[in-house]
């Protein structure tokens, strides 16, 4: 739950009302027309967040190996997952703190929001863990089946992020 309430702070602090201007070193202010494309800064904001979490995974996901798996088998499959887990929050996260940076309780309004529509992303990435992580070594059942799972709602939600962030950016 921390990585998840941190990951909610890193996307609402990547939406923040500063953005860089590429051409230059000024800073200009976010209701001001952008050098790029809207939906390009979706991707952006959703890439540095993935690659913010794979950061915390690195140290993370080491030493879960070394204190809890019998062997390292299931360690591949565990790296899939977590990855397509990555994104779906990544996008998620992107697109909910897009729409709560001007509100003045964005600090309510981010988890409240989030929260319920990560839940399927937990739950999927939950049924793909479990038999992956079970004593006596991995199994695979339904393995299949719960991937799919997570790149169905990462599909959903980076093609809604990417078609309604133009709308969202706007005053």
């Amino acid at each position: 739950m921390i990585a998840g309430t941190t990951s909610c702070d890193a996307a609402r602090d990547l939406t923040s009302d500063a953005i860089v201007s590429s051409s230059s070193s000024t800073i200009t202010t976010r209701r001001s027309s952008t050098p790029i494309d809207r939906s390009v800064l979706f991707a952006a904001k959703a890439s540095a967040l993935v690659v913010y979490l794979l950061a915390l995974e690195l140290i993370a996901v080491p030493v879960f190996a070394l204190f809890f798996l019998d062997s390292a088998a299931a360690l591949g499959p565990l790296v899939a997952v977590l990855l397509l887990a990555d994104l779906g929050l990544a996008a998620t996260g992107t697109l909910i703190s897009s729409m709560a940076v001007n509100s003045r309780a964005r600090d309510l309004l981010v988890p409240l929001i989030l929260l319920p529509l990560v839940v399927p992303l937990m739950i999927a990435a939950t049924g793909a863990t479990d038999p992956l992580l079970a004593v006596g070594g991995p199994g695979y059942e339904r393995f299949g089946t719960w991937l799919m799972v997570l790149g169905l709602y990462d599909l959903i939600f980076v093609l809604l992020g990417y078609a309604v962030f133009d709308f969202l950016l706007e005053d």
